[in-house]
């Protein structure tokens, strides 16, 4: 017998996408052409040029975003959906637990859908009873077992669904998240079971959101993202990677919303607000074939776009093209090599791209990267909220090349071409100017978990204002996203409103998403001695982050008075209340707490020596 259990060969999966029944009908009968649209439309790739080989025993993890097409993938090994290229080989029999209650009729009995589902895995009668009894204890349904299906509660169609499932030893088992569902208890019975399967040395493919999980349960672990495996190995060295993805997305979210100040409301700070596109120009009658795009912000990838690859189109993502109004072809191939091409035979040929960002940076560089070849001289043109930026040449070359276009703005005639970023120096604004709320008016923030966070000011005596919150990480990179027992650093860029001495006690406080205060840090009263427009910095560092993992709101104030013990009210110039987001990340798991106080564990016990001679022998 074959030790491969799966393998799979540059395995892709194309969906075709119909506006209407009529076009699909079409397209089912062979009239392509009387759809009227362009083909190019109608194909998504959810999966493509995926390889791998899982061996009989072996427990392998498939790990990635939603829409990665984790879920496909499982299809087709299952045989619910045939592949459109490359070659899948599956040796064994499989059992699958994709869904909850999947397979199991909602007008049958619990005891019901047992023998229908154990009838057809092909279990005997005297097989099934056994079985019945095995799955009656294991999921504690007791009486509901003689009720209808669609009665169960969700916790209680994930008991039976997974105690049919892992009743029989399969060859192969598959597992879409449902291990997730139920409750703690139910979990760890779960948990003891999968285990058992384990053992017995099926091969297994676990898909989930809960890394513990996969690292637990899995040797190796694929992690796959728009549709390509981005990395494949141990199951820890992939887990960290994926991690380290992950976190660099939700800081640079978090970033984002920290900065989006004034004209945006609740729904804005947690949306893409902004975007940059970029056209590729082809002469009429030439080519350019483009296979990557990317962005780069202060020399750092931000996003990129692989041309021609799985779900280059998917207007689901961060970065797509747009086929509809351009000359872009179909995907092609060459090698390895994903690419599409940008040509017309009577007209110059444009192809687009967008990037959707967060926040655009006013005083970062942005850059655009093409890998392309061409057969004529080309350009790429960068665009965002109607500027023009300075186009950039994509030269003739037989080679695959690479060429970086800076955002520069477009010069009027006569004038020097200037860099899409400050260099020159920014005048001296305020960078929360609009987003005073008076004290005595100001709305609550909601901090229940989940909630959105929206930045609230409240206005004091406004000698002293604050100009720009930056959170920084030990190496002052602005960041949202931070390390458990690194440095985290708060820089308050602060302006001057008036002329004169001022007393300055400078405070900050950290809330939990629910509200509770985990640390207060309130500076040492001082005088400043200033002129009105002047600028200056203060520093809250936190040189050894202690919180528990989640995520947190910060508040600041200027206090002109401020008695923590004194029934006298306090006095500020400026205050932000949990108007600015951050992650704390690192602990390890089931480490929930607020704080991870420093603590060691210590025992006096008697010496070896010490101890009875009859008492020694006998532990020994």
């Amino acid at each position: 017998m074959s030790e491969t259990a799966i393998r799979f060969e540059e395995v892709g999966k194309m969906y075709r996408i119909f506006s209407s029944r009529r076009e699909n009908l079409l397209d089912a009968l062979g009239f392509e052409l009387m759809s009227g649209r362009d083909s190019r439309d109608r194909e998504f790739w959810a999966l493509r040029g995926v390889s791998f080989e899982l061996k009989r025993g072996q427990r392998l993890g498939i790990i990635g975003r939603n829409g990665a097409g984790k879920s496909t993938l499982l299809k087709i090994v299952t045989g619910n959906l045939p592949q459109t290229e490359g070659a899948v080989v599956v040796n064994g029999d499989v059992q699958a637990l994709l869904e909850i209650g999947g397979g199991l009729h909602p007008e049958f009995t619990g005891y019901e859908n047992i023998d229908a589902a154990l009838s057809f895995l092909g279990l005997s009668k005297k097989e099934i009873a056994v079985a019945v009894d095995d799955i009656a204890e294991f999921t504690e349904l007791g009486r509901f077992l003689t009720q209808p299906f669609k009665t169960y509660s969700m916790g209680m169609q994930a008991r039976l669904s997974i105690g049919i499932a892992t009743t029989i030893q399969p060859e192969i088992l598959i597992v879409d998240e449902i291990l997730g569902a139920g409750d703690a208890y139910f979990f760890a019975k779960s948990t003891a079971r999968m285990q058992k399967l384990l053992d017995s040395g099926a091969a297994v493919l676990l898909v989930s959101h809960a890394l513990e999980q996969i690292e637990r349960f899995c040797d190796e672990t694929i992690w796959l993202d728009r549709g390509r495996i981005a990395m494949q190995g141990r199951t820890t060295e992939v887990i960290k990677a994926y991690e380290k993805f992950i976190r660099e997305l939700d800081d640079r979210r978090l970033q984002a919303k920290n900065r989006k100040t004034t004209n945006y409301d609740a729904f804005d700070r947690e949306s893409y607000t902004d975007h940059i596109g970029v056209r590729i120009t082809s002469a009429t009658g030439a080519s350019c074939e483009v296979t990557r795009v990317s962005l780069f912000r202060d020399g750092r990838i931000e996003d990129e776009i692989a041309v021609g690859d799985a779900q280059d189109g998917d207007t689901g993502q961060s970065s797509h093209i747009q086929l509809r109004a351009s000359d872009w072809s179909a995907p092609q191939r060459e090698g390895d090599r994903f690419f599409r091409t940008v040509a017309a035979p009577e007209h110059p040929a444009v192809g687009t791209l967008i990037f959707y960002l967060w926040f655009f940076y006013p005083d970062s560089t942005y850059e655009i990267e093409v890998t392309y070849r061409a057969s004529a001289d080309g350009s790429a043109s960068p665009e965002r909220a109607g500027r023009t930026y300075q186009v950039g040449p994509l030269p003739a070359t037989e080679m695959w090349s690479t060429v970086r276009i800076p955002l520069a703005v477009q010069p009027h005639e006569g004038e020097e071409t200037r860099p899409a970023r400050a260099d020159r120096k920014r005048e001296a604004t305020d960078e929360f100017a609009e987003t005073v709320v008076p004290a005595s008016a100001h709305q609550e923030v909601d901090t229940s978990p989940g909630a959105v966070t929206s930045l609230s000011r409240w206005s004091g005596g406004g000698e002293l204002t604050v100009a720009r919150v930056a959170l920084l990480d030990e190496n002052g990179i602005e960041q949202a996203v931070f390390e458990v027992h690194r440095r985290m650093t708060v820089r308050v860029d602060i302006v001057a409103r008036d002329t004169g001495i001022f007393p300055l006690i400078l405070a900050a406080l950290v809330f939990r998403a629910d509200g509770v205060i985990t640390t207060r840090h309130v500076a040492e009263p001082m005088s400043l001695d200033v002129r009105e427009g002047d600028r200056f910095t203060a520093r809250l560092e936190l040189d050894n982050l202690l919180l528990g993992n989640g995520n947190y709101l910060l508040s600041l104030g200027l206090y002109s008075r401020l008695h923590l013990k004194d029934i006298e009210p306090s006095e500020f110039y400026d205050y932000f209340d949990k108007s600015f987001e951050f992650r704390v990340v690192g602990n390890p798991p089931l480490h929930n707490e607020i704080v991870r106080h420093p603590g060691r564990w210590s025992i006096d016990a008697p010496a070896p020596s010490a101890r009875r001679p009859s008492e020694a022998t006998a532990r020994s």
